[in-house]
Parts: structure tokens; C-alpha cells; sequence
């Protein structure tokens, strides 16, 4: 069995945001990217938090789950009741009985994808799952990414991608729920080739990075930015981090300018990111 990477994001805030956030309700949410070879994908929360500080760590490990579930892809539903398994990078899930349980095999490490083969002729909803540790004492537990349809007689391939979105919202949303429009400003972090990133949150300014590079925020992500080859490998980003303010958390926009639109609208998570992660 290959050897376990672990990642980290780390988030400063100063005393004033932190106080400010937490006596106003706001949340910390997650969202993981995941390239399929499937269309039809929504983006599920990865993880949901009110226990921030200061200085929050969020960590998590490229070890994954691949799960199968028959509940249906639906605006701002929960993708649950799910047959879960333990699975490596290279190895298969094989879906054999109409429940949607099945079993794992193939060699760990042989490629950069996970594979879910449904042996049956009933439609199921599929997707991978992945570690993650952001709340203090929290054990770490397998949240699934995104959703994706898997029809019968078919296969599904996913490719990790280490990005990760973040965002504070006062809405409040379960983990494993259809998320495909933003609630909220958002920055989305690049890890791929390092093991971790630091970023600052500001109640009034937004995200930013620490020691690390901007884009334009008019230089926004493109949601099939990183696409699988044949061979499921995840093209690299040169970037660091693509950071977006679309304004602070609860405050009005007085003017909607252009600039402004192409942000919003970027930042709608929709089924055009062929299943990337949602991304501002």
C-alpha cells in the first residue's frame, strides 16, 4: 500500500474577525475538487464548522472511500444511505448486487484514479469520499466530494485533485449536501505539489494569501481547469492560490459593475464544471 501524504491549510484571523464571525453565526465551509470521466456531477459540502479560531488548521490525507448511494442528484439535497469502501489511488470498486454494494480490487497505486464499475443494470449515485480534521478534537472521518450519476453496465473514474474552496456563510448546510451556487466570498487553494498553504480571512476585506501570489480577480478560474489525461493524471497549475472577493460576508453590493457579474457568475456552481471542483 503506498505511503499516506498528508495536507494542510492553514487560516489566520485577527481577535476582531474571529469575535465578529463567531457572534454573528458564521460557518466555515469546504469543498474538495475531483475530476470524473462523468458528466451530470454536483459538488457535495466536504466539511462544515463553527469551531474556528484564531488560527485554524484544516488537514486531511490522500486516503479515500469510494462510495455508491441510490439516492438521486437534486438541487440542495443529501447524498446519504451510502455503501462506502475503502479504496486506493489505481484500484476498483465493483458494484454487484442492485443494492449497490460490491467489492474492491485491482493494485493500489497502479495509476491516479479511482474507478467505480456497476456490474448491474440499476442506476446509482457515485462518487469518492476523502479524509478530513478542521474542528479541534474532531476524529477525522471520510466525507464524500461531489456526486456523480453511475448507470448501469457502466464505469465512473475519479481523479483527486488537491483543491480546496473555502468560504464563511451564515447559512447553515449539512456535509454531503448539492451545493451549486456559492453562499458566500470564497478562495480556493492550490496544493498540488505542496503539503501545505497558509491564508488570512479579514471580516471586511475577504481572503487573502499569506507570502503567497494573487491573480487578477478578474482572472477567474476555469472550471475544467484540471482536466484527467487517459491515463487519469491531474495536468498541474503553476498558479498558487486563485482568490476572488465577491464582498464580505452579509453586506450589500452598492453598485453591480461588470466585474462584479463575471464574479458572481463564476461563482454559480453548475454542471458546466464536468466535475471539477466548484469554484469562484
Amino acid at each position: 500500500m503506498p505511503v499516506s501524504t498528508s495536507f494542510e491549510i492553514t487560516i489566520t484571523m485577527s481577535d476582531d474577525t474571529t469575535n465578529r464571525l463567531v457572534d454573528e453565526g458564521f460557518y466555515l465551509y469546504g469543498f474538495k475538487a475531483v475530476n470524473s470521466s462523468t458528466g451530470g456531477g454536483k459538488p457535495l459540502v466536504w466539511f462544515v464548522t463553527d469551531d474556528y479560531a484564531t488560527s485554524t488548521n484544516i488537514t486531511w490525507h490522500d486516503e479515500y472511500q469510494a462510495y455508491t448511494s441510490r439516492r438521486e442528484i437534486i438541487p440542495q439535497g443529501t447524498i446519504s444511505g451510502i455503501n462506502s469502501y475503502d479504496i486506493a489511488l489505481g484500484q476498483t470498486l465493483t458494484v454487484d448486487n442492485i443494492s449497490g454494494t460490491g467489492t474492491v480490487g485491482g493494485s493500489p497505486g497502479s495509476s491516479r484514479r479511482i474507478t467505480v464499475d456497476n456490474e448491474t443494470t440499476r442506476p446509482f449515485t457515485s462518487g469518492i469520499a476523502q479524509l478530513n480534521h478542521v474542528a479541534a478534537g474532531q476524529s477525522a472521518k471520510a466525507t464524500p466530494l461531489a456526486a456523480f450519476p453511475l448507470h448501469g453496465r457502466n464505469l465512473d473514474f475519479f481523479t483527486p485533485v488537491e483543491k480546496v474552496l473555502l468560504m464563511f456563510a451564515t447559512a447553515v448546510i449539512e456535509t454531503s449536501t448539492v451545493v451549486e451556487q456559492a453562499f458566500g466570498p470564497g478562495l480556493l487553494v492550490d496544493l498540488t505539489g505542496v503539503a501545505q498553504r497558509d491564508v488570512t480571512y479579514d471580516v471586511d476585506h475577504g481572503w487573502g494569501p499569506d507570502h503567497a501570489q494573487l491573480d487578477d480577480a478578474r482572472r477567474l478560474p476555469d472550471p475544467a481547469h484540471a482536466p484527467a489525461d487517459p491515463a487519469g493524471q491531474v495536468a498541474a497549475d503553476p498558479r498558487v492560490i486563485r482568490y476572488i472577493t465577491i464582498g464580505a460576508p452579509g453586506r450589500a453590493h452598492p453598485t453591480r459593475s461588470v466585474a462584479w457579474r463575471r464574479a458572481r457568475a463564476a461563482v454559480r456552481l453548475r454542471q458546466q464544471w464536468k466535475g471539477t471542483i466548484p469554484c469562484p
